[in-house]
């Protein structure tokens, strides 16, 4: 029943129309039928609409008559997704829930189980039966599930299905979604309030036991994620462990349940800890590192000793990381290690560079200027929402019927993860597993994707931070003029023998004012172009970006760009002040540029399709 033709209502393809998957009604003639010549099977087959009229008209019982295996000539316009020769059928009375087939099924679940949403949608609309059990005792919504229609799936349970209903047999569409090797079914029901820890009434499998069964390591993944149990036992008293070690992959299966449901998997049950004590312990580590190597670097000792006291402080770190870290955690290192940086770097400065400097000199005033507005932007950077894509279920349900009756039920349209309607330059952003309004990228600098919201507050952490760390190097510039008498920077082994540990918090500073300015002009040199870093590292994936001229359909001009990225009136400059989580075509953008940047601007309204969408 897999088609390849496309989703089209009544056109003449010449293409050989797809076909059930019941043996009974398989054709295997490729000859295109003449239109005018033809029987009303292959009309309807082949959306001949002029010859299904002639031929109806002439016999009106051809609407109700069953043909082999009772199958309706419904049936046939269902699965080839015919909408004009259906609407016509059932004004002619062809029975909407007439059943037929080898399986029993009625049009509407030919239509499901080819997929056709557009076909399903129609005679939804029609009142066509959902909860219908077919041959096989399962209704629309296990069918769908079955089959990985997710937006099928989505668009049932949008109207009205229950999304725990059980077949004959009592498995939930979330046990039969475990079939597809995909996770979009398994992700879309769970988000749509399926129970996960169901068990079957017969042999006591939950969803995550079908998915194992099925080597379904995506499903495992999402079942996991969205918490399901491994400690529940089926009929025969196995866990998921036990059903796992009984696969025929079961090693890889073992070591994958093994990595999603423990935290430390190589130490001790006696070494392992909670997460919040995890959490802690990598945010501890950076400090502790910095200090140590100072420390180590200020021994007076013979500096192969200093190397064998810093391997040491190696193996202890690989140790604590096998503690503390692990993959779901590890991403936290970052904003940690940036964090303790400016810890120890302050620290140096007050202790080692201040009594050089004095406190009302240029150096030390300036830095406590840009000091603040750094540490003003990162914190913001870090704690505003960054323009999340939020919903709620009366919202959700109306949003995927109208897209699905719209014809835009899409992944360009629509997010699987979060359940909404894609905005204009908006992205999912699997760190935050949620989706984000003019995504620019996630910063783990930050712990905190950088969108609509967040990035004046991240262009100006990167842009002051390197200012303060210019400070710093002046600071110290000036203590080794001052306190180890270098007059010339070429002076390295007297700078090292001077004060080592200054010389490493000096490198730490180097290091992080080279790669944030680097960060900084390439994020200003986009926004003045009106790009985002998503848009410019994954342009093939949008439309609305043509990358052949080096203009962005939403740029307004560099200076435009820039009073729009500070959200402040600089003279005769206004911020245009777009609201990027209800901007979802272009057609939207053209409307809401105003008069005097009209002209400003690539983006075209011939570029995207106008669809009037309410929410």
């Amino acid at each position: 029943m897999n088609s390849t033709e496309p989703n089209i209502s009544n056109s003449s393809s010449n293409k050989v129309p797809p076909y059930p998957v019941e043996g009974s009604t398989l054709i295997n003639n490729t000859t295109i039928p003449d239109r005018h010549t033809t029987d009303v099977v292959t009309a309807v087959q082949y959306g001949f609409y002029e010859r299904v009229i002639e031929l109806v008209e002439a016999d009106p019982q051809l609407t109700t008559k069953l043909l082999d295996d009772n199958i309706t000539l419904l049936h046939w316009a269902a699965i080839n997704n015919r909408i004009e020769i259906a609407k016509y059928l059932i004004s002619k009375g062809a029975k909407i829930d007439a059943i037929g087939g080898a399986l029993h099924s009625t049009p509407l679940y030919w239509a499901i189980r080819d997929g056709k949403l557009e076909m399903t949608v129609f005679l939804v609309s029609y009142g066509a039966q959902t909860s219908f059990f077919d041959g096989e005792g399962a209704a629309g919504i296990h069918i769908a599930s079955m089959l990985g229609h997710s937006y099928i799936v989505a668009y049932l349970i949008a109207k009205g299905d229950d999304v725990n209903f059980l077949d004959k047999f009592g498995l939930t569409p979330l046990m039969h979604a475990q079939r597809v090797m995909n996770r979009d079914p398994t992700q879309i029901l769970i988000r749509l309030g399926a129970d996960i820890n169901h068990q079957n009434p017969d042999n006591k499998y939950t969803a995550l036991h079908y998915a194992v069964s099925n080597n379904n390591y995506d499903a495992i993944r999402v079942l996991i994620d969205a918490g399901a149990k491994t400690n529940i036992r089926n009929s025969d008293n196995e866990d998921v462990f036990d059903f796992a070690a009984k696969a025929k992959n079961s090693r890889y299966l073992l070591r994958l349940l093994s990595e999603l449901t423990s935290s430390n998997k190589v130490v001790p049950r006696w070494l392992e800890v909670n997460r919040s004590t995890q959490l802690f312990g990598i945010k501890l580590l950076p400090y502790i590192i910095i200090i140590l190597v100072a420390f180590i670097v200020d021994l007076e000792v013979w500096f192969i000793y200093k190397g064998v006291v810093l391997f040491g402080l190696y193996v202890l770190i690989r140790g604590y990381m096998m503690i503390f870290f692990d993959d779901k955690l590890q991403g936290k290192a970052p904003i940690a290690i940036a964090q303790a940086s400016i810890f120890w770097l302050y620290a140096c400065y007050i202790y080692y560079f201040l009594p050089y400097t004095h406190v009302m000199s240029f150096n030390c005033i300036g830095l406590l200027i840009f000091t603040y507005f750094s540490w003003k932007s990162y914190y913001l950077a870090i704690k505003v929402d960054p323009g999340y894509i939020v919903t709620n279920t009366d919202q959700l349900h109306r949003t995927i019927i109208q897209l699905a009756e719209q014809n835009m039920f899409d992944s360009e349209h629509f997010c699987t993860w979060c359940l909404v309607r894609r905005p204009l330059r908006s992205k999912h952003c699997r760190e935050c597993r949620k989706c984000v309004a003019k995504f620019d990228h996630h910063c783990p600098w930050v712990d905190n994707c950088v969108g609509d919201k967040t990035l004046p507050y991240f262009t100006g952490f990167i842009f002051f931070t390197p200012i303060c760390l210019l400070f710093f190097l002046y600071g110290a510039l000036v203590y080794y003029r001052n306190h180890c008498n270098v007059t010339s920077i070429g002076l390295l082994s007297a700078i090292i023998n001077c004060k080592a540990s200054v010389l490493w918090f000096t490198g730490i500073a180097m290091l992080h004012t080279f790669w944030i300015s680097a960060l900084c002009a390439t994020l200003i040199t986009q926004i003045l172009g009106g790009f985002t870093t998503n848009e410019l590292f994954n342009f093939w994936r949008y439309k609305y970006i043509r990358l052949d001229d080096g203009l962005s359909p939403f740029s307004f001009g560099w200076k435009q760009n820039l009073v729009d990225l500070l959200n402040r009136r600089i003279l005769w400059y206004a911020p245009t002040n777009f609201d990027w989580a209800h901007i979802y075509t272009l057609d939207d953008f053209n409307e809401l540029i105003p008069t005097r940047l009209r002209r400003s601007t690539k983006s075209s309204s011939n570029n995207s399709p106008k669809n009037s969408f309410n929410v």
